[in-house]
């Protein structure tokens, strides 16, 4: 019964938006209309619930278009040790300038989807990371892995230069990096 109201929740959400106090989230299936703002609690909860991932406290905006999902971030943001942070087959996550997340527990870039992190943008993987997806690191953007961290999977990142990646000995030697 949950996940049907939080489905119903997310498909009024698609179709006309969801207001609140603090700002709009807003997306549409019909058309490639996005919007930024600060994430409702209880839209992050149904969105999680449906696979599709935005960090909490962050500045998201999220749009969709055909098959395609994109989450943008461009503010800091933490996810905690014990959580998951996923993203899906499909999705797309950007990262803009002064977009910063911080994974404190497991990130998981499944099979298919796309990670872009733009100029002054940044990730940070503090714990277990599983990337099978391509991520591409432009001029300004890091991607910093953790004295604890550690990146294991079969994805490609596609680098500016070697400089755009902190402790890159945390990444396993079957993940390609190019540059």
């Amino acid at each position: 019964m949950k996940k049907f109201i939080a489905l119903a929740a997310f498909a009024a959400i698609l179709l006309c938006g969801c207001a609140n106090d603090e700002g709009t989230i807003s997306t549409s299936r019909f058309s490639s209309c996005t919007s930024s703002s600060s994430v409702d609690p209880l839209v992050s909860s149904i969105m999680s619930d449906l696979d599709i991932s935005i960090p909490e406290g962050g500045t998201t905006s999220f749009s969709h278009s055909g098959t395609v999902a994109k989450s943008t971030v461009n503010r800091k943001a933490t996810i905690a040790a014990e959580k998951t942070y996923v993203v899906k087959e499909n999705k797309q996550l950007i990262f803009e300038d002064g977009g910063e997340l911080t994974i404190e527990g497991k990130f998981d870039a499944q099979e298919g989807c796309k990670i872009t992190i733009k100029n002054g943008g940044a990730l940070i993987l503090n714990g277990e990371s599983s990337l099978n997806s391509d991520l591409y690191i432009e001029e300004g953007g890091k991607l910093i892995v953790g004295e604890n961290g550690k990146v294991s999977g079969s994805g490609t990142i596609y680098t500016f230069n070697n400089d755009c990646i902190e402790n890159s000995q945390n990444i396993e030697t079957s993940i390609k990096i190019t540059g």
